[in-house]
């Protein structure tokens, strides 16, 4: 996640949301930057969220009415899916005047614009490890990140996360 989160924050459209825990606006303002051209495949943009900023969302909501904000299949701000990713960073310090605590980032992108190359040369080594009785398995891959399109792509940081 890491590279694709670099390679976004040197060339996407940049909001920020200035510290201010996750509500309605990261979504909304996240829409608005999107360029027009590529607000045409609305059905193929997803917001891409770690997992705190999802439950503070959620926590944030739970007192509206469900379909405003949340389809039947899962949260889904102004129609569109939110993807849960385990491995954002979510313990960025904020870049704002001022900042105290952890913060984290929401991206707006279709994922077919965020590329992932594995190379060929996969090597796997098998050990047998006798005092756990199991064989473990050590893998080597040498892969790459890229971004298709970085116009494509909003990212909203300085989302403050609670706790």
């Amino acid at each position: 996640m890491y590279g694709w989160g670099k390679r976004l924050d040197r060339a996407a459209h940049v909001v920020d949301h200035g510290g201010n825990p996750v509500d309605a606006n990261v979504w909304n303002n996240a829409i608005k930057a999107m360029p027009n051209r590529f607000k045409k495949n609305r059905k193929g943009l997803k917001f891409f969220a770690g997992s705190n900023v999802v439950q503070d969302y959620l926590f944030a909501i739970r007192d509206l009415p469900t379909n405003t904000v949340q389809g039947q299949e899962g949260m889904r701000p102004f129609g569109l899916d939110v993807v849960e990713v385990d491995l954002f960073n979510q313990e960025k310090a904020g870049d704002y005047s001022g900042a105290t605590g952890v913060h984290s980032d929401v991206w707006l992108t279709d994922p077919q614009n965020l590329v992932l190359g594995v190379r060929r040369n996969i090597q796997v080594y098998k050990q047998f490890a006798q005092k756990k009785d199991s064989v473990e398995y050590t893998m080597y891959v040498r892969m790459g990140t890229a971004v298709d399109n970085p116009s494509a792509a909003v990212v909203v940081k300085n989302i403050k996360i609670s706790g």
